[in-house]
């Protein structure tokens, strides 16, 4: 689950059209609710620093005023910023719907965005808002890259189609950043999880051992319930193909949860998320099933079987390819 700092307009509320649209699509959401009257520019972008610091954020999104400081928290952090008609002439707009702070210090911090980059930012205007007018020094600034004009839109981030907005914003962004496919024994899943370390961000696809070959008859899954809220489990025999002829088992038969899994790691890539693959040993299922996954996304699956340290299940790997190749346009 991505972590979007939301940053609300002059007036606005925390609780603003493009935090409804973000949650809708089952983002993290932080958003302050911010005094721009009452604090100076200069300690309203220092609050939203330490947000960023301290909350381990993935992307911004800022309406209107919001979107000026958005602008300069993407120029110094190079996080993906989402301007829903940012203001990013505020010392010129706020003026005249009753700012009572100075202008001069909205000045010094526009000249901050001469460094920014524009291939971190995707952008919706209104064409008939009310506030600011044609945004002509947005469309100046972006070159219209990644930027969306809607003909009616207003001033209010209501009138605009924000949750298709920010999904198309969000899966770019994610192409942007590749997802991180990490591969772990239950030994080592285990030990992350004791030290509080299990990576933020991330789904797990957890292999264990049928029931039936276990002595011990507690044995189960791991539980990742106190670190994720992401998790697929699978109970699969570790077995090659030549195996499973003497077992007498189809190919076809073997594995039925790989359509339902690969629609899970669509999910996830969709969102932004990194995977974590764990079977008992982190040598066979696991690693086949990430060769595959990175195989699918990235051409890098090679990778995997290049590592003398794993032994891919190549049953594993080939059922889950196909399965993603399958489901990519919703096959069956």
């Amino acid at each position: 689950m991505r972590t979007i700092l939301n940053i609300h307009g002059y007036g606005g509320s925390a609780h603003n059209s493009a935090y409804t649209a973000l949650r809708s699509l089952d983002c993290h959401v932080i958003s302050p609710q911010l005094d721009y009257a009452a604090e100076s520019p200069v300690q309203t972008l220092e609050t939203l620093r330490n947000i960023v610091k301290e909350g381990e954020v993935d992307a911004l999104a800022g309406t209107s005023f919001g979107g000026f400081f958005a602008a300069l928290l993407c120029t110094e952090f190079r996080l993906p910023a989402m301007l829903v008609n940012p203001c990013l002439l505020p010392f010129d707009v706020l003026p005249r719907i009753g700012y009572p702070q100075p202008i001069q210090p909205l000045m010094a911090l526009f000249g901050r965005l001469a460094a920014w980059n524009s291939s971190l930012v995707h952008c919706i205007i209104g064409g008939a808002d009310e506030v600011i007018g044609d945004h002509a020094f947005t469309k100046r600034l972006l070159n219209h890259a990644a930027l969306q004009i809607v003909p009616d839109g207003k001033h209010s981030g209501a009138t605009l189609p924000l949750p298709s907005f920010f999904q198309t914003a969000l899966t770019e962004t994610a192409e942007l950043h590749p997802m991180q496919v990490q591969i772990a024994s239950r030994r080592e899943s285990e030990a992350i999880i004791a030290a509080g370390t299990f990576p933020r961000n991330t789904a797990v696809i957890s292999f264990y051992d049928p029931a039936a070959r276990q002595i011990d008859k507690a044995y189960t899954h791991m539980d990742y319930s106190r670190v994720c809220d992401h998790v697929f489990y699978c109970e699969l025999d570790d077995l090659d193909l030549d195996v499973l002829e003497r077992r007498g088992v189809s190919y076809k038969a073997y594995f039925p949860e790989a359509d339902d899994l690969a629609k899970f790691i669509l999910t996830a890539h969709a969102q932004g998320m990194d995977i974590l693959c764990q079977c008992e040993y982190g040598q066979s299922r696991s690693a086949g099933c990430a060769a595959a996954i990175l195989e699918y996304f990235y051409h890098t699956g090679i990778s995997v079987f290049a590592d003398y340290k794993r032994y891919p299940n190549q049953v594993v790997y080939h059922k889950v390819l196909d399965a993603l190749e399958r489901n990519e346009n919703g096959g069956t």
